[in-house]
């Protein structure tokens, strides 16, 4: 089963608008696009992000980009139900979470994403209080590295250690 994250607005804006975080946004639609990892996100999304508080719009230029990056197969959206609405309006009142991004968090929860995405730093810092269902904070993807293995008849490599500086707690 591929990894899911959730990205709320700010990690879609950095993408679009190619800015600080963008490099690792890519790294994250890239495994997305190798099928690795499937972004799930709200439909408020689509048009938060275009005019996003504090940010720059995004220009005309980019419509049909802002457009198609929702089209793909690798980026899930969430419709925003009654339930969404009222579970965002609990986050709000019980957390002091911001409305649009109390939607993302309860968006994140209802699809059981154990990872949200962004660059908010008031919802990173709230990041706390939505834990252990939910880690906050920005864009990453880890690829384990596989290392090969090696089937050697040869001994251990001998130390200069005395055996006083081995280590020789016993095992399990």
């Amino acid at each position: 089963m591929r990894d899911r994250y959730y990205w709320d607005s700010c990690a879609f804006l950095a993408y679009l608008q190619d800015e600080e975080g963008a490099d690792l946004c890519e790294l994250v639609l890239d495994a997305a696009k190798e099928g690795k990892v499937l972004i799930v996100t709200s439909a408020l999304t689509i048009a938060e992000v275009l005019n996003l508080r504090g940010c720059d719009k995004v220009p005309r230029s980019k419509r049909d980009q802002a457009h198609q990056l929702f089209q793909h197969e690798y980026i899930h959206v969430r419709n925003v139900t009654r339930k969404t609405a009222e579970a965002a309006r609990d986050l709000y009142w019980d957390h002091d979470v911001a409305p649009k991004d109390a939607v993302h968090v309860a968006s994140a929860l209802e699809a059981k994403v154990p990872i949200l995405n962004t660059f908010d730093k008031n919802l990173i810092a709230k990041g706390a209080i939505l834990a252990p269902a939910l880690r906050v904070g920005t864009p990453f993807y880890y690829q384990q590295k596989e290392l090969p293995l090696e089937d050697s008849e040869e001994p251990a490599e001998q130390t200069d250690e005395s055996p006083a500086d081995q280590d020789v707690s016993p095992g399990p």
